[in-house]
């Protein structure tokens, strides 16, 4: 028997709203494997689709927002999504939230509820507007996901969600095999740190990331350079304030976003990987 998911990706803003985006593709590229009677339909934005042409073998329907904007995307899910996920078997719903609206029986995952441990990183109307769409999200779905042990204890805790009801989902990783030298060694030079050790740090700039630490960290070492990929987050402003005012400036590297591949020989080539957040769902 075939179970037919609408998988609802509105939400996603490519490249901004970090991790959950690339657990939720790995989870559809792995959805064959793990469940071959599964037969997810994708619903997400046009510039969704085009920046995972990897998912071009899924079925699709592409939303119509013209602009990436949290409001039109709301919109889209309490409507045009209610709409057209009519007739699924299960609607799951990546983002954390659950239209009030729309069919049933629903899925909901749960990266984190980083909005109650850290409030100053939202802005009021984001805080306000979780603090009204959280608890109806949770009664609603029939099975609440998380990534980690954590999370799961603390939507329990938190809503008073029956534990039978909140299950962990770990988040896959790829089994990504050490890239060759020589292309570490490319990788290395065209991110200008082929003459010195460095760290790397891949990650949104967020406020709870605390890139901050990182340009600090470099007053205690002399000779070490920092490796910054990732897309520009709420405090991207005041990380790029941070580094142009920094007196290392010289030795920290803010490419943006990278190709997977140079993600990977960047972190295989460094000194170390460093993760200095403060908090994070997985």
């Amino acid at each position: 028997m075939t179970l037919r998911v609408a998988v609802n990706l509105t939400w996603v803003a490519p490249g901004r709203v970090g991790g959950s985006e690339e657990y939720l593709v790995r989870q559809m590229l792995g959805i064959g494997a793990a469940a071959p009677s599964v037969e997810p339909t994708l619903f997400a934005s046009p510039a969704f689709f085009g920046a995972h042409p990897e998912l071009d073998g899924f079925g699709r329907r592409v939303a119509p927002l013209s602009r990436d904007n949290r409001a039109a995307r709301l919109a889209i899910e309490h409507s045009w999504l209610a709409w057209h996920s009519r007739g699924f078997d299960v609607v799951h719903h990546g983002g954390g939230t659950v239209p009030a609206g729309g069919p049933g029986p629903v899925v909901v995952t749960v990266h984190d509820l980083q909005y109650l441990e850290f409030p100053q990183y939202f802005s009021p109307v984001r805080r306000r507007y979780l603090a009204a769409a959280m608890p109806p999200s949770m009664r609603r779905a029939a099975v609440v996901a998380t990534p980690s042990e954590f999370v799961r204890e603390t939507v329990v805790s938190s809503f008073g969600v029956d534990p039978e009801r909140v299950v962990v989902v770990p988040h896959g990783v790829p089994d990504i095999a050490r890239p060759a030298e020589d292309t570490i060694d490319a990788v290395r030079r065209r991110y200008r740190v082929a003459d010195r050790p460095y760290v790397v740090y891949p990650a949104v700039t967020h406020p709870h990331k605390r890139h901050d630490v990182l340009v600090e960290m470099l007053d205690y070492l002399d000779d070490v350079a920092v490796v910054l990929p990732g897309g520009a987050g709420r405090a991207e402003a005041r990380v790029a304030e941070r580094v142009a005012t920094s007196r290392h400036a010289a030795r920290i590297v803010r490419p943006g976003r990278v190709p997977d591949d140079d993600r990977d020989a960047l972190v295989a080539g460094a000194a170390a990987l460093v993760f200095p957040s403060e908090y994070e769902g997985f």
